[in-house]
């Protein structure tokens, strides 16, 4: 699984964009792979896991939306 975020996230400046925007999340059966799955195929606790990490990502910057 990747998470492409635009703008994306440059080396040499990783807090140079504050907001960011998901882009897509593919689930590749591995790296290179180019073999693409849905989430669908995912035992449901895996999904919940991936689910939960995801969610975490955000949850930040929805904090700092709600106090500004």
């Amino acid at each position: 699984m990747m998470v492409s975020l635009d703008p994306g996230i440059r080396v040499s400046a990783p807090g140079e964009h504050a907001v960011q925007r998901t882009v897509r999340v593919p689930l590749w059966t591995g790296l290179g792979s180019g073999v693409l799955h849905p989430f669908s195929e995912l035992d449901p606790v895996v999904l919940s896991e991936i689910l939960t990490d995801l969610t975490s990502l955000i949850e930040p910057a929805a904090d700092s939306e709600a106090t500004s």
